[in-house]
């Protein structure tokens, strides 16, 4: 009987634990949720500034130089896709939806290890 009352401690300290990690998880995804939200705003906001800048920048280039309009417009289409591309890869990388995936299979296997060993108190 040792090894129950040993096994049952054991299994309320997990569970303080396990209590302490979703709260820091709740308090942890409700702050990304919020810091992406802005960010994303700021991040939008500016890619517009940017491709509107870059828009006037043609219209400007296309009235001073008007004897080589299609090189000009060659370099808008590359300055364009490089505006699409890279901010892109920006995004996958500052707002990964992997991470709380990966978070919640944390917490699943320990609510499947704390579930195993309660059946398997159980059945002592």
């Amino acid at each position: 009987m040792p090894h129950k009352e040993k096994d049952e401690k054991e299994l309320d300290d997990r569970n303080k634990i396990y209590s302490t990690i979703l709260e820091n998880y709740s308090k942890y995804l409700n702050d990304t949720l919020v810091y992406n939200k802005s960010n994303k705003k700021i991040f939008l906001i500016s890619l517009l500034i940017i491709l509107g800048v870059v828009i006037v920048g043609f219209f400007i280039c296309i009235v001073l130089l008007k004897d080589n309009i299609i090189a000009l417009i060659t370099a808008f289409g590359t300055v364009i896709s490089a505006i699409i591309v890279i901010p892109t890869k920006m995004v996958e990388y500052l707002f990964n939806p992997q991470e709380t995936q990966q978070i919640n299979e944390v917490i699943k296997n320990i609510q499947d290890y704390d579930k195993a060993v309660r059946e398997d108190l159980a059945k002592k």
